[in-house]
């Protein structure tokens, strides 16, 4: 089975990883931010960006 693209697994991965860290060490806003920051530049690991798209 193959699996998506890094790229298509950023965001998810990166909201996985927030919910873990616990409460006292990062507040809700700074989880989001991490999340919206992946978001926002996932499209950066995409084939052709010169990053490889797979892990």
């Amino acid at each position: 089975m193959e699996e998506d693209p890094w790229s298509q697994q950023l965001v998810e991965v990166a909201e996985a990883c927030m919910a873990e860290v616990p409460e006292g060490r990062l507040d809700g806003g700074t989880r989001r931010a991490w999340v919206e920051l992946c978001a926002a530049h996932s499209s950066a690991l995409e084939v052709g960006s010169g990053v490889p798209d797979r892990v």
